[in-house]
């Protein structure tokens, strides 16, 4: 019978540890049910790769995944890639669905849905599934806490 208790307080302390680590105790519980329901993918927009650029813009977007959980950085998409390959087709829907300039490198771009789930499709992104682009991290960082909100903001 011991055995049996000391049991059930091991399952409800490991179950408060799990539900800890995931973050969710620090916000209202409003707030919880405000999270958008699908991820948000982030890309980074260079005419040609520069992976220092990449990294930098791309570090500041993972320094932002503990406070917005659905936030998925890691992706570049680039005229030029690192092997000096050219993906112009590709870079064309870029600069015909967004605001992008060079001058505004590193440029941020958050859809709903991965561009390498795209089948039978005249697009290769989700253009449709477009959430917000901005070059300014500040305003990502706004958007976001929006998001969390509920609220809904265009750049």
């Amino acid at each position: 019978m011991l055995f049996m208790i000391i049991a059930i307080i091991l399952l409800v302390v490991v179950f408060l540890i799990m539900r800890e680590s995931k973050g969710l105790n620090n916000l209202p519980e409003k707030e919880i049910s405000l999270l958008p329901t699908t991820d948000i993918y982030s890309y980074v927009l260079m005419e040609k790769e520069d992976e220092t650029v990449f990294e930098e813009a791309d570090d500041r977007l993972w320094d932002l995944v503990d406070k917005y959980p659905k936030l998925v950085p890691g992706r570049i998409i680039s005229r030029i890639d690192r092997n000096q390959d050219v993906h112009e087709e590709d870079w064309q829907e870029v600069l015909k669905h967004t605001n992008y300039r060079k001058d505004l490198e590193p440029y941020y771009l958050f859809l709903s849905e991965e561009s390498y789930k795209r089948k039978n499709s005249s697009t290769k992104f989700p253009w449709e599934s477009k959430l917000f682009e901005t070059h300014d991290i500040h305003k990502v960082i706004q958007w976001l806490d929006q998001q969390n909100k509920g609220e809904a903001v265009n750049d």
